[in-house]
């Protein structure tokens, strides 16, 4: 494989084509949607040439895009796991109040205020959950923050799974109306 320090930006080109295919294989067979893999890709390829310079290149270009590619995919599954959050507001996750709650709970502070508005949607979020009946409260903790699914949960407790749907759905259901008066303060003002 061609060194991108030792030829040159025809080099680094003439590698990044040799390897472009293979890593495109690789991260579609890891990620299933396509516009996903596509960004993964473009992302990779990106940091690559921002952090191979003519004064600091990359010893074996071709190991470090597939590592960069399957870091890149592993913070991508750790985000989507994370965002289980989406339910509740909207049953397909696309929802104004998802939005605008995610943003401001999920973006780094940048002044005191958005500090401040973080603490008040952890604590109404941990609130609303105290709310729920014990049975409600212990299946979206398990199935939103530890990710378990609803089999294994059925396995373990014995209880059918259509019931621990219900009571899921119920779950979210008051959650969501819970925190419905939260977004409209934060988008609206008081």
């Amino acid at each position: 494989m061609t060194n991108p320090g030792d030829t040159g930006k025809k080099g680094l080109e003439a590698t990044l084509g040799a390897v472009q295919s293979r890593l495109r294989a690789f991260i579609g067979s890891r990620v299933r949607i396509r516009e996903d893999a596509e960004d993964i890709f473009q992302t990779v390829i990106c940091q690559f040439l921002r952090v191979s310079t003519a004064l600091d290149p990359v010893e074996n270009v071709t190991a470090w895009l597939f590592r960069s590619a399957r870091n890149a995919i592993t913070d991508q599954a750790r985000k989507k796991r994370e965002i289980l959050f989406s339910a509740l507001f909207d049953d397909d996750g696309d929802s104004p109040e998802y939005d605008a709650l995610c943003d401001a709970l999920l973006a780094d502070p940048v002044t005191p205020e958005d500090e401040h508005l973080r603490l008040i949607i952890q604590q109404e979020i941990e609130a609303a959950l105290q709310d729920l009946p014990d049975d409600q409260r212990d299946i979206y903790l398990k199935t939103e923050l530890e990710g378990l699914s609803y089999r294994d949960i059925a396995h373990d407790t014995g209880e059918n799974i259509n019931t621990l749907l219900a009571r899921k759905h119920r779950a979210v259901r008051h959650l969501r109306e819970r925190l419905r008066d939260l977004y409209e303060d934060i988008v609206f003002g008081d």
